[in-house]
């Protein structure tokens, strides 16, 4: 026989995939791992309900992620905050709530992955809810087998799921260690992280610490170790990534960058989730500069790179109010590609309103449309990069699919750019 065209080959396949049922019609078999958060931390609208426009928004998500072979991110929570808990009269659990919405998915042909966020636990100790620290988990028996024991659950409602097709990130927040709440404390202890040495404090959230530095080093190869040995014990078949995002890293310890030591210590995992935003960097120049160091470092570690990229509106440090524009959605993904990454998506929780653009920068303050009595200062805007947001958002605590759908088309047809390599 002679030499058989590769590319009819493929075609053949895809086109049997798709009489099958094995592949949604419009997906593509052939491609580079592409993803797109679809729910997120706090975010619960009802599944399945026509009746409620975020759950109609929800499945129509879904139906698009399925409909172009995209995998979807979902949250496993250990456990809800006395806050988040405080909205539901009636309890809310969300291994159950994910339970229905990988039913939803799976309905309409969705792929998902889980993202295991550990740092809020929230666990039941005795009779009381507590958020263990890492030190609470690494140094006690007891605590560490209830940390896991709800890991677990997490993890098993997802992998029965999804069996066949199990990839799961750990952590989310958690490598923002250094943030005074919620991660800071969960590395370090409240005591430790009080009275540790720190330089460069950002009035935002943010400080840096040689002590914190290598505490997290080591606890952070310990939990990471014990979350993986679980997993792989009870559901071999799963990928495991490791999501890291923030500056502790890629800061150099002894001369040798953190991550660098990490990896050394850790069994073997199949790739590194990072993250980084256009806008929460103060400008584009930042962000550039930032995504080469990172992601070139990483590459030099032999690192296979997932990199979400942001579709989303920011709220937390240089970011509050700051909406990527469709030229800096573009020239974000054309960047990272440029650096090798070897899969690609985004972030699309909107958890505030998109107040910079070019009017409110120039008045000063955005003025809520649904209660003008709420005016935000504008101070953090950019005005060389803040002036045309693709579709802003004026609701907040919503998810991109559902507050900005001309911005959530864009992303996608981003990502199937990346996944057929027309870059």
């Amino acid at each position: 026989m002679g030499k058989v065209n590769r590319s009819l080959v493929v075609a053949f396949a895809t086109f049997m995939a798709v009489l099958s049922g094995l592949v949604p019609v419009g997906a593509q078999a052939a491609s580079r791992p592409t993803f797109v958060m679809v729910s997120g931390y706090a975010l619960y609208p009802p599944i399945g309900n026509k009746t409620n426009s975020a759950s109609v928004a929800l499945t129509q998500a879904l139906a698009d992620i399925a409909t172009r072979n995209i995998s979807g991110i979902v949250y496993g929570t250990l456990g809800l905050t006395p806050t988040i808990a405080a909205r539901f009269a009636n309890g809310f659990d969300p291994n159950l709530y994910n339970q229905q919405l990988f039913a939803q998915a799976k309905s309409e042909h969705a792929n998902l992955w889980l993202q295991l966020r550990y740092y809020d636990n929230w666990v039941t100790v005795g009779n009381t809810k507590v958020n263990l620290t890492a030190p609470d988990i690494v140094n006690s028996a007891t605590n560490q087998a209830i940390f896991v024991k709800a890991a677990m659950a997490a993890v098993a409602v997802y992998a029965k799921a999804y069996p066949s097709a199990c990839t799961i990130i750990l952590g989310e927040e958690e490598t923002i260690y250094h943030a005074q709440y919620g991660s800071g404390l969960f590395w370090a202890g409240p005591a430790l992280w009080a009275s540790s040495a720190k330089f460069g404090v950002n009035p935002q959230y943010l400080v840096q610490s040689t002590t914190l530095d290598q505490l997290f080093a080591s606890e952070y190869v310990s939990i990471t170790k014990i979350l993986m040995t679980a997993i792989r014990a009870q559901f071999p078949g799963c990928r495991i990534g490791l999501h890291i995002g923030d500056a502790a890293l890629y800061n150099n310890i002894y001369g040798v960058p953190s991550y660098q030591n990490i990896i050394a210590q850790l069994p073997s995992f199949d790739f590194t989730f990072f993250d980084l935003y256009t806008k929460i960097s103060q400008n584009d120049a930042t962000y550039n500069n930032t995504l080469t160091a990172r992601i070139s470092l990483l590459k030099q570690l032999n690192q296979t790179v997932y990199y979400l990229a942001q579709l989303h509106t920011s709220h937390v440090g240089n970011g509050v109010g700051r909406t990527p524009s469709a030229a800096e959605i573009d020239t974000g993904l054309a960047s990272a590609n440029a650096l090798g990454i070897n899969g690609f998506g985004y972030y699309t929780k909107n958890p505030g309103p998109t107040i910079c653009t070019q009017a409110t920068i120039a008045q000063g303050y955005w003025q809520d449309p649904n209660n003008p009595l709420n005016q935000v200062a504008t101070s953090n805007c950019n005005p060389l990069e803040d002036l045309n947001p693709e579709d802003p958002n004026t609701a907040s605590e919503q998810m991109v699919w559902q507050s900005s759908p001309l911005r959530w088309q864009h992303g996608l047809a981003n990502i199937l750019k990346f996944q057929s390599g027309s870059l």
